[in-house]
Order: structure tokens, then C-alpha cells, then sequence
């Protein structure tokens, strides 16, 4: 999978095109003096609209993510646009609503994480859960979890959870097929 292009329809939004290869979303401080912040400037929030449009969900109990659902409800649609081999996607999203669109097939939220995982599991031999495999990319900071304890740990679980001692393993190309029979 790659991601091309994370853009709206508000002309508030600033597009995030994505180049071939590493991609790191940075603030870049316009001053020398250290007590400049590089806070407000979206790169946390890009993150977590990618775990969005990704089917991810708001925290109920969380004040931060109340106040952005209503914001983002209001906001417009937003499109990402990604490829799995030569086939490319959008993704398309308004908040206001609860139902999906895959290159403009309506998807309900319910059907939409098996929908993301056929398109991935379609591509390969790996039969991964889409949502848990992109955390092990894109971990958001949350206070109250530990996401970034180590370059084995994902979604804040121990490193022995055996979904991603799996992934980690898969990913590396090792054969998992005794791992999985046991």
C-alpha cells in the first residue's frame, strides 16, 4: 500500500501530497529561538485523519476527540487517495455522515474495515487486519497510553501480544506458517 494524497474540499485545508518513500510530517520552527513552538500547525491531527478515514473511531470519554468530531462534521469531505499494487483508491469521508465511499462506492461503517481488508489482503498472501496493521505505522500519541515505548511495540500492547510479535515477524519476511499452526 501507498498513500498519495490526503487533501478536502474546504479550501481551509492544506493538501498533504505523500513522495515515494519515507515520509515524515515535521513542524518547522520559522525562528531560531527555542521558546517558538511548533504546536497548532496540524501534524497530530493529520495523523489522526488518516486513522480516521482508516475506520478508526473517536473516544467516547475523550474531551479532545468530542470536540474534534463536532468540528470535523461541520468541516466538509475529506479524500484519501492510496494504491495497493497498480490499483489506486480514494477514500472519501464526511463526518456529518456515518457511511464511507471507496471510488465512490457508498460503504456502511459496519462493512467498511472488512471492505479495507479485502482490498489489502487481495494484493498478497498476508491475511492481516487492516486497522491493527496500520497502527504498527502510524502511532498516535494519547496520554494515557504508551505508544512510543519501542520500535517492536505497537498500539500499546506488551511485546509479547501475539498479533504483533506476528505482524512484526510477517513483515520482516519471515515464513510464520509453524507460528501460526501452534
Amino acid at each position: 500500500m501507498k498513500l498519495l494524497k490526503l487533501h478536502s474540499d474546504n479550501p481551509s485545508f492544506k493538501t498533504i501530497n505523500f513522495n515515494p518513500g519515507l515520509n515524515i510530517i515535521a513542524g518547522l520552527q520559522s525562528s531560531d529561538k527555542m521558546k517558538d513552538s511548533v504546536n497548532g500547525i496540524g501534524k497530530s491531527s493529520s495523523l489522526q485523519l488518516l486513522h480516521l478515514l482508516f475506520g478508526g473511531s473517536f473516544e467516547e470519554k475523550s474531551a479532545s476527540d468530542k470536540r474534534l468530531r463536532e468540528f470535523l462534521s461541520h468541516y466538509g469531505n475529506f479524500y484519501l487517495d492510496f494504491s495497493v499494487g497498480s490499483t489506486k483508491y480514494s477514500i472519501r469521508k464526511n463526518f456529518s455522515e456515518s457511511h464511507f465511499y471507496i471510488n465512490e462506492e457508498k460503504i456502511a461503517k459496519t462493512t467498511y474495515p472488512k471492505k479495507l481488508n479485502g482490498i489489502l489482503n487481495a494484493s498478497n498472501n498476508i491475511n492481516f487486519n487492516f486497522k491493527a496493521l496500520f497502527n504498527i505505522f502510524a502511532r498516535r500519541y494519547l496520554p494515557e497510553r504508551n505508544y512510543y515505548s519501542g520500535a517492536l511495540t505497537q498500539q500499546g500492547q506488551p511485546t509479547t501480544d501475539y498479533y504483533q510479535v506476528l505482524y512484526n515477524i510477517t513483515l520482516l519476511g519471515i515464513d510464520t506458517t509453524l507460528i501460526e499452526k501452534k
